[in-house]
C-alpha cells in the first residue's frame, strides 16, 4: 500500500512549477540584488573618478600659479565630491613623467553599504579611484600674446577676414573679453582660439578654449639684443664706407649696426628709409640702435629676399628700442635663418621697448620667422590685399584690423610646427 501511494505522488506533476521556481528564488533574489549592489557601485565609482579627475587637474593649475595643490585639492573636493559619502582616503602625490610637467596624481577611496551584500559582508565595501593630470605642450599657435592683465590681449577690429592656419592665444585674464572682437564683420580662421579668461564668439574658428594656463614667454632670455663693441653707422656712412654696387636697382647692404639717419623730420628715428634707393639685405643680423625698421607705406625701399636676403634677422636695441612700420604700399620680403644663434627669429625688439609696431605690406610681401615683440603692441593690418606667409607673432598685445584680408601659409617655412602652449590635462 505505502509502495503504491508513494508511487502514485510521483507521478503526480501537479505542483512541480511552484517546488522549480521554490527551489531557483534565492538564485532570483541573489541575481536582483546583486545587479542592484552592480548598479550602485558603478554609480559610486564614476562619481567617485569624476571627483578624482577634477581634484587633480585643479591642483596642477595650483602648482602652476605657485600655490598649494593639496589646498586646491581640497577645496575642488568641496565642491565636486558628488558621492554623498564621507572619503575614508585621500592621497595627493606629486610623481615625473616623461614628456609632461607638474603631473600629480590624486587617489581616493570610499566605503558605501550596498543593499544586498551588506547582508553578508561584515564591512562595506570600498570604491577607489586614482587620476593622475600634469601639463603638456599641446597645439600649434603662431600668434601668442603675452599681456597678463585684465584687458583684451588680442583684438580683432573691422571686414578683416584671416587665415592664421594655427592657432591664437591671449593671456587676458578677463571673465567677459580676453579677446575683444569688434562687430560681426570679420571672419578668423585659426584653430584653435584660446585665453587664460573667457574667449567671446569669433567668427571662423570652430573651436574657442577659454580658461586655459597662462603661458610663459616662449623666447625669453634665448636671444642677446646687446651692440657689445659694434661701432653704429647710419646708412649713408655703411653705403659710403663699404663701396657697395646697385646692381638691378638695388643697393647691396651688409649685416652690421646702423643707427637712426636724422636727415628730415620723416625720416629721423628711421635706419634704411632713404628717398629713392631699394635695398637689398644680405644675410646676418642687423642691429638698429634706437632706430626704427621704418618702411611705412612708401613703396621707395624694396627690402628683397629672394635672391639676397635669405637668413636675415633684425634686431631693435639701443637705450630706445625702435620699432617696425611697414606699410600697406611696400613691398618686404624676408626671410630668417634656418641655423645661427637667431634660427627663426625675423624681428627681435629689445623687452626696454616702448613703441608699438606697424605690420602691414602689400600682396608681395613675404615672411618667413617670427616677430618677437615681448613688451609692446603689434598691429597686424590688413589693408589691401596683405599676403603674410610663415609669420609668427608674440607681443604684448596684438591688433588684428583691416578692411580686406590676411593669408598666413603655414608650409614650406623655416620652421614649419608654430609654437605649442601649456594645457592641463589628464594623463592617466
Amino acid at each position: 500500500m505505502l509502495g503504491r501511494a508513494f508511487k502514485r505522488l510521483w507521478n503526480d506533476k501537479r505542483g512541480t512549477a511552484l517546488v522549480i521556481v521554490g527551489a531557483t528564488l534565492p538564485l532570483v533574489v541573489g541575481s536582483v540584488g546583486l545587479g542592484t549592489d552592480t548598479v550602485q557601485w558603478a554609480l559610486s565609482k564614476r562619481q567617485l573618478q569624476r571627483a578624482a579627475d577634477s581634484a587633480s587637474m585643479a591642483g596642477v593649475y595650483a602648482i602652476v600659479d605657485g600655490k598649494s595643490s593639496s589646498t586646491a585639492v581640497d577645496n575642488d573636493l568641496a565642491t565636486n565630491d558628488h558621492t554623498g559619502v564621507t572619503l575614508t582616503s585621500k592621497t595627493v602625490t606629486p610623481v615625473t613623467m616623461s614628456g609632461y610637467t607638474n603631473a600629480l596624481t590624486v587617489s581616493l577611496s570610499l566605503q558605501r553599504s550596498l543593499p544586498f551584500s551588506s547582508m553578508f559582508m561584515k564591512t562595506a565595501a570600498t570604491i577607489s579611484a586614482t587620476a593622475t593630470a600634469a601639463v603638456s605642450k599641446e597645439g600649434n599657435y603662431c600668434v601668442i600674446a603675452l599681456n597678463n592683465t585684465t584687458a583684451p590681449s588680442i583684438v580683432i577690429n573691422g571686414s578683416i577676414t584671416v587665415n592664421m592656419g594655427c592657432g591664437m592665444i591671449s593671456n587676458s585674464t578677463s571673465t567677459t573679453e580676453a579677446i575683444s572682437v569688434s562687430g560681426n564683420a570679420h571672419i578668423v580662421n585659426a584653430t584653435p582660439i584660446a585665453a587664460v579668461g573667457l574667449v567671446p564668439s569669433v567668427n571662423g574658428t570652430n573651436e574657442e578654449l577659454s580658461y586655459q594656463l597662462k603661458q610663459s614667454d616662449p623666447y625669453e632670455g634665448k636671444y642677446s639684443t646687446d651692440i657689445g663693441s659694434m661701432t653704429c653707422m647710419s646708412l649713408t656712412q655703411q653705403i659710403t664706407a663699404a663701396n657697395l654696387i646697385t646692381p638691378a636697382g638695388y643697393t647691396v647692404i651688409n649685416p652690421g649696426c646702423y643707427q637712426r639717419q636724422g636727415n628730415g623730420s620723416n625720416i629721423q628715428n628711421a635706419a634704411f628709409r632713404t628717398s629713392s634707393q631699394k635695398l637689398a639685405l644680405n644675410p646676418g643680423t642687423y642691429y638698429l640702435d634706437s632706430a626704427d625698421f621704418d618702411i611705412g607705406s612708401l613703396s621707395d625701399i624694396i627690402v628683397n629676399s629672394t635672391n639676397l636676403a635669405e637668413g636675415v634677422t633684425i634686431i631693435l636695441t639701443g637705450s630706445t628700442p625702435g620699432s617696425v612700420i611697414i606699410g600697406s604700399n611696400a613691398e618686404v620680403k624676408l626671410r630668417a635663418p634656418s641655423t645661427g644663434p637667431y634660427s627663426k627669429m625675423l624681428f627681435i625688439q629689445k623687452a626696454g621697448a616702448t613703441g608699438g609696431s606697424l605690420i602691414s605690406g602689400n600682396a608681395n610681401s613675404t615672411f618667413d620667422g617670427t616677430f618677437y615683440f615681448p613688451r609692446t603692441t603689434v598691429d597686424y593690418n590688413g589693408t589691401g590685399a596683405s599676403t603674410f606667409q610663415c609669420a609668427m607673432i608674440v607681443g604684448y598685445i596684438v591688433n588684428i584690423s583691416g578692411n580686406s584680408a590676411i593669408q598666413n601659409n603655414t608650409t614650406g617655412c623655416i620652421d614649419p610646427n608654430p609654437e605649442s602652449v601649456d594645457r592641463v590635462r589628464l594623463v592617466a
